[in-house]
């Protein structure tokens, strides 16, 4: 999956919990946004639940690498 996100180009939210100087707070928001759904689309209905609630992809992604 890492491998993936680098590939589309959506690795930064998962690389860093602030935004990083080359993103406007909107654009960020939006990009976390949308590595959130792209992460939560390559899961498992019961992995899915597991990180449903987490509010960034960078939490997203650290909850997955703790747990797996």
């Amino acid at each position: 999956m890492h491998d993936y996100m680098i590939m589309k180009g959506q690795i930064d939210p998962i690389e860093s919990e602030n935004p990083i100087e080359e993103y406007k707070t909107i654009e960020w928001e939006k990009v976390d946004k949308i590595v959130q759904a792209t992460i939560r689309m390559h899961l498992s209905e019961l992995v899915y639940f597991t990180v449903e609630s987490c509010p960034m992809a960078f939490q997203l992604w650290k909850t997955l690498s703790d747990t797996y």
